[in-house]
């Protein structure tokens, strides 16, 4: 128990140090969740913020209100927070408890080798950005060799497999979770792929949405800069061009909401007629997942995405692909 509680507590301090510069976005109200407390005796209400409930309102005209009216009425977004609710406080508790843990392991002296002495080192090493500046993109170089070593679809396929492992594969993923139609039942679910920005970015045309995209376009321009291509703003469009092609596939935020439009179960053997240019049953096998069945959430990209990813296009995902990888891991370089 003691291997885990601490392994768990060195890198839940990283994690902690890296989102401290992070925002939440999503409002979540207090009955969202349990409140929780480190003793139980101390809990209000059982468990539940029954004061937090506003018995005015009858459930069964506005269950939202009855639940959760007095603190939509008294609660107080922090000046510098963006949303507030029940998760936020928990993670801030949380945060308070952990980092106090670590002042103290800091301030010990442990033997090398020792779980203590590791934690040292793990924090030491993150907090240390005269090396990692100076390291520069040095720690995914091994990547990016791998990444410009891809000459056809099987070597980009051999890739696909071991960059999910560390949870590099930008085009397509897997997870697991309910069922949605069998909730006594998990199920494997086939993901989409990661982009830049929000896909209803790349959706809505606006005026706003415009000039958001063209501030992207040159971070991505900026990033390329630091890969040393000799093009960067035109590789830059191109891939930004690439990543509202495949945003025009997916979802609406609007039809996202419709489960029914969420929920595309399909054979194993059936994923080798809808997809053509990689061997989807043998990524399954070849990362561990023993399924004969899959739901996909979003059909209409995986029905283009022989059109994304050819031998043609081969040079342009490559692109991607290592844009994808050094903004996924720009924080711990």
């Amino acid at each position: 128990m003691k291997r885990v509680t601490w392994g768990a507590l060195a890198i839940g301090a990283v994690f902690f140090l890296e989102s401290c510069t992070s925002q939440q976005t999503v409002t979540q109200t207090p009955q969202q969740t349990v409140e929780q407390n480190q003793n139980p005796s101390e809990t209000k209400d059982e468990g539940l913020a029954l004061h937090y409930m506003d018995t005015t309102v009858r459930p069964q005209d506005d269950f939202f209100n009855y639940v959760n009216g007095n603190w939509v009425k008294t609660a107080e977004i922090p000046a510098d927070k963006s949303s507030w609710g029940s998760f936020n406080e928990l993670r801030e508790h949380t945060d308070e408890n952990s980092l106090a843990i670590l002042d103290n392991i800091l301030k010990e002296n442990y033997a090398p080798g020792t779980e203590g002495q590791k934690i040292q080192s793990l924090y030491a090493t993150f907090m240390d950005m005269d090396t990692r500046n100076a390291q520069g993109i040095n720690p995914i170089k091994a990547d990016l060799e791998r990444i410009d070593a891809i000459r056809n679809l099987n070597d980009l396929q051999r890739y696909m497999d071991k960059a999910t492992r560390t949870g590099d594969n930008p085009l397509y993923g897997w997870g697991v979770s309910a069922d949605m139609k069998n909730s006594k039942m998990n199920a494997v679910y086939l993901g989409g792929p990661s982009l830049g920005l929000g896909k209803d970015y790349y959706q809505k045309e606006s005026e706003a949405n415009t000039k958001t995209i063209a501030e992207y376009q040159k971070y991505v321009t900026e990033l390329l800069n630091v890969l040393g291509y000799k093009n960067p703003e035109t590789t830059a469009a191109n891939i930004v061009g690439l990543e509202k092609d495949m945003a025009k596939t997916l979802l609406t935020l609007e039809e996202g909401r419709d489960a029914n439009k969420r929920y595309n179960p399909r054979t194993v053997a059936e994923l080798r007629t809808l997809v053509k240019n990689v061997d989807l049953p043998a990524y399954l096998k070849n990362v561990g997942v023993n399924t004969d069945r899959v739901i996909i959430g979003e059909i209409n990209y995986y029905k283009n995405f022989d059109r994304f990813v050819n031998q043609k296009n081969l040079p342009l995902i490559k692109d991607y692909m290592k844009l994808r990888l050094l903004a996924s891991n720009a924080s711990n370089l």
